[in-house]
């Protein structure tokens, strides 16, 4: 009786009864509930939404991930929850290095390793879309001349003396009023964007450009923004005086001079980069976006 059992089970493959598994099959994929897939599906569709968000620069912050990096978090990481986490750390440290350029405290302590992966960052990318090359804006003033050039109208090959003579003599005499010609319609004068700072050695420098289109103009506001703070540029101080003035005149600040409060967060912060003040207070996809102006 032993015998047989050891002879069934070396026939069966050792398991009592049970037919072998054949080689080469692929095992069934492990099955989620709903509630798990929809949650995946909820933590990844809040990855694309801050992807699409943190990729494109705005007026206070520069871009914070690139194309490629958002690109391989879709692939590297197979659930949304992780696509999710590790954006949320670059988009972190990233910030708050750009804080610190900015002369503003960061809510987040960088770590060494941290600071010199965002300085990369920013050398490689400064504040245009991270997907997209540097691309020099069109300039005005060569705009406007080939304009003008193609609206004039090439001049007539001056007549010979005798030629000239005999014409003048067959055309009739001219009407008191002659029609004047079309005059070159206008040209829109083009944005003009200028910036005021003292350099690192602390030396007071303006910077001056124009655009064609205010959105030109502001796009490189944005660039220049970005290699000034590289350049470790800082804002000229505006005077005391001026500063309470501005708070007490557009009755803003508080009586006693304290900074107004958000009506969500708190005591709000003077800012550097408008005549006013902002809410420090960081959320999910940014700062909080109360703004007080003078």
């Amino acid at each position: 009786m032993p015998t047989d059992m050891t002879r069934t089970q070396q026939f069966n493959g050792g398991t009592r009864g049970r037919p072998a598994p054949t080689a080469g099959r692929t095992p069934p994929p492990p099955s989620i509930s709903e509630e798990s897939a929809r949650r995946d599906k909820t933590d990844n569709d809040e990855f694309e939404r801050q992807a699409v968000l943190f990729l494109k620069p705005t007026e206070i912050r520069p871009a914070l991930v690139s194309a490629d990096e958002v690109e391989k978090m879709r692939t590297g990481y197979s659930t949304g929850a992780g696509r999710l986490d590790v954006l949320t750390k670059t988009r972190q440290y990233r910030e708050a290095y750009w804080q610190e350029s900015q002369g503003i405290e960061p809510f987040d302590n960088l770590t060494a390793e941290q600071r010199q992966r965002a300085q990369k960052f920013f050398g490689e990318y400064g504040v245009r879309l991270a997907d997209e090359p540097r691309v020099a804006p069109p300039n005005p003033i060569r705009a406007k001349e080939e304009q003008v050039k193609a609206t004039e109208k090439p001049p007539a090959p001056a007549p010979s003396a005798e030629v000239a003579s005999v014409a003048t003599a067959q055309q009739p005499p001219k009407p008191a009023a002659v029609a004047a010609d079309k005059a070159t319609p206008p040209l829109s004068p083009p944005a003009t964007v200028e910036i005021e700072f003292l350099s690192e050695s602390g030396f007071r420098c303006k910077l001056t450009w124009h655009g064609a289109t205010w959105n030109l103009a502001l796009d490189q506001y944005g660039q220049a923004l970005g290699r000034l703070a590289l350049m470790k540029a800082k804002p000229i101080p505006v005077p005391a005086l001026a500063v309470q003035a501005a708070g007490q005149g557009g009755g803003q600040a508080n009586a006693d001079g304290s900074p107004p409060k958000c009506k969500y967060h708190g005591a709000m912060k003077r800012s550097d980069k408008f005549a006013g003040w902002y809410c420090p207070k960081k959320l999910a996809d940014g700062y909080c976006d109360q703004r007080v102006m003078d």
